[in-house]
């Protein structure tokens, strides 16, 4: 239900809140990322949501950095 709620917002809407890409919008990405929902399928916009803040340039700095953290501290365990 809510996704279906939420699919409707994206069709008329770039992003949640306003015309401005916020905290929110990131929050609600990293969420609908999820293997879990994303098997529910039939959600076009959400889809192109997701599309649109995963390939912002800051998007994959973050991601990367939090993959090299994520390394490091797999590395320091196994020393």
């Amino acid at each position: 239900m809510r996704l279906t709620q939420l699919e409707a917002v994206l069709t008329e809407r770039e992003w949640l809140v306003g015309d401005t890409f916020t905290a929110a919008n990131l929050l609600m990405a990293d969420v609908l990322r999820l293997s879990l929902l994303r098997e529910r399928g039939g959600r076009p916009s959400s889809d192109a949501y997701i599309e649109r803040i995963t390939s912002r340039p800051a998007f994959g700095d973050a991601r990367a950095e939090q993959i090299a953290q994520f390394e490091a501290a797999d590395a320091e365990r196994k020393e």
